[in-house]
């Protein structure tokens, strides 16, 4: 077996697996990117171009290019998800130079028509209409939104129907010149083919507009927390359960895959089979380019919601203290061979599969090596990374009846899991009128002193910053952007039921002075009793707060509030 792999001047990468003898061939055409690249008032633009790319071209009709395929016999397919879209066709290899050249026709001459527009939007809106009635869907994409609250990463890759209302075919076109641009494009072939011949196609065919590839930077995961999707009460919760992980490229990858089969099996057999706790319970894994997440997904009685999350939670933990018995290891091991030697006996799945690989940035393995990888797996490296999920806090998103917040014992962070935050950073304010009285902003002054923070002080017990996920300092602290980001969706959201209705009566509502007046006094109190504290190092903490404090001053008071602004000196 042969990989070849070119980068081509413009960026466009090009990626050959020969293996003479098979009777088809597979291409693949992987952008980088996906749903990912969408904002929160664009979602879905990228799966709405992907249609719309795949329909008219500037030399062919879409009937055209559907015949075109019949009379291949060719399978022909294209995806969008979170971090790439992809465009693939299989086909015999006789064919093989003509579904190169269809492919790239349709990436290269789209032709975007406002029929076709209304059309495409109105088949998103049935897939949106039938997704949203599945619950377990649902909380799946929260989930993500309650990991990476401050990426696009949660984003829904159909979109939603308001944000696609408004795209015309000129926004469509400047999104797809951005976007699907060589740089961003890996060319992926298996089958019978040189790789000389994919490369002189590709410089045919492909002349794609060039672009300057923004590198990303990885997402930052919250600390706990969660999010909460109220539904009738008909008896039954979903919920995921989980935390942030390894990325696609880890060498740990190949343990994880095991590790999750492994875990699913156990806890399907515990709490579904034996205990009849849940009608459903797996581990799932989504590993991408530079983040990573795996969660427990279950559907449970209500009643029984809290009991199953600590269950499952509780079996990672022994697996990472006591193990699993080696003859389950090895079966696992044969079960993931054992797929990847049945996928190299069809070009398409190999395609697919150096496909994602590329996407992600990993090495590149030959199907030997892939399946040494997983013989290679030991207890001890199941153990290792088990013990690296239980170490952090977990994330929680919930589908159920618990419209208090607060229900069966599981905190959930009480919001529309519909609506982005209100307010982003070029946009006007408008603030409700308060009748509150004027205050003075608190001071974080304080003598120095032998006074102990304390973890219980930030518990979200009693405190509901630290229960939104905003952290500071050298070893828990958010980025300055992620930190403000929070603090925009607090002043501007309803906020979880995290305390009595006294405490809860201290926040007021969104977008009131008093609400602004309760989260600057609660920072400055973070920071004057860590001045207390001389007995230790809070340098960067009192730093970060109080750079909070000014973004608050700036973007929230200047203009709106009347009170007298606090001072920090003494």
């Amino acid at each position: 077996m042969s990989y070849h792999r070119t980068v081509l001047d413009n960026g466009m990468t090009l990626l050959t697996d020969s293996v003479p003898g098979y009777r088809s061939s597979a291409v693949g055409f992987y952008f980088a990117g996906g749903s990912r690249d969408d904002t929160h008032e664009s979602a879905g633009l990228c799966t709405l171009a992907q249609y719309m790319m795949s329909k008219t071209t500037k030399t062919r009709q879409d009937s055209a290019i559907a015949d075109s395929l019949d009379r291949m016999g060719a399978e022909f397919n294209t995806f969008v998800t979170h971090d790439h879209a992809c465009f693939w066709v299989h086909c015999v290899d006789a064919y093989f130079d003509e579904g190169f050249r269809i492919l790239s026709d349709m990436c290269v001459n789209p032709l975007f028509r406002g029929s076709d527009l209304d059309v495409q939007r109105d088949v998103i809106a049935e897939q949106l209409a039938r997704s949203g009635g599945s619950v377990n869907q649902q909380v799946i994409d929260l989930f993500s939104r309650a990991l990476w609250p401050g990426d696009t990463l949660h984003l829904p890759v159909l979109g939603r129907n308001d944000s696609l209302r408004g795209v015309d075919c000129a926004a469509l076109h400047d999104y797809v010149n951005r976007n699907f641009t060589t740089d961003r494009l890996a060319v992926v072939v298996v089958g019978d083919v040189s790789h000389e011949q994919v490369v002189d196609l590709a410089r045919e065919c492909l002349t794609l507009p060039e672009g300057n590839r923004v590198r990303r930077r990885p997402a930052s995961p919250a600390s706990g927390g969660g999010l909460l999707l109220p539904i009738a009460d008909e008896g039954w919760t979903a919920f995921c359960y989980g935390t942030s992980t390894m990325n696609g490229r880890h060498p740990d990858r190949f343990g994880m895959s095991i590790l999750a089969d492994l875990l699913s099996a156990r806890l399907s057999d515990d709490l579904r089979w034996n205990r009849g706790l849940a009608a459903k319970i797996e581990c799932q894994t989504n590993l991408y380019r530079n983040e990573g997440s795996f969660m427990i997904h279950a559907n449970t009685r209500t009643e029984d919601a809290g009991r199953v999350m600590g269950l499952a939670r509780d079996e990672v933990v022994r697996v990472a203290t006591e193990g699993i018995p080696e003859r389950d290891i090895d079966r696992a091991r044969s079960v993931w061979t054992g797929r990847v030697a049945l996928e190299s006996e069809s070009t398409r799945s190999r395609m697919l599969r150096l496909g994602a690989g590329e996407v992600v940035g990993s090495e590149m393995l030959s199907l030997d090596e892939v399946i040494e990888r997983f013989d290679g797996v030991t207890g001890a490296d199941l153990r290792r990374i088990a013990s690296d999920l239980v170490s952090d806090a977990w994330t929680l998103s919930i589908a159920g009846p618990f419209h208090g917040g607060v229900n069966q014992g599981i905190p959930v962070y009480l919001t529309d899991p519909g609506r982005e935050p209100v307010l982003e950073a070029d946009e006007d304010l408008e603030m409700c009128a308060d009748d509150d009285s004027p205050f003075a902003w608190p001071t974080t002054e304080a003598e120095p002193g032998l006074a102990d923070i304390g973890a219980g002080y930030f518990s979200w017990e009693k405190g509901l910053l630290k229960f939104v996920g905003y952290e500071v300092g050298v070893t828990r602290g958010l980025p300055q952007s992620e930190r403000q980001r929070i603090l925009d969706s607090v002043f501007t959201e309803e906020l979880p039921r995290v305390n009595s209705p006294a405490y809860m009566q201290e926040w007021s509502t969104p977008l009131k002075c008093a609400r602004l007046r309760k989260m600057a006094e609660s920072i400055a109190a973070f920071v004057r009793n860590a001045k207390r504290n001389s007995a230790s190092t809070y340098e960067v903490a009192i730093d970060e707060w109080e750079t909070d404090l000014d973004y608050l001053h700036a973007r929230y008071y200047v203009g709106h509030c009347a009170f007298p602004w606090p001072s920090t000196e003494g």
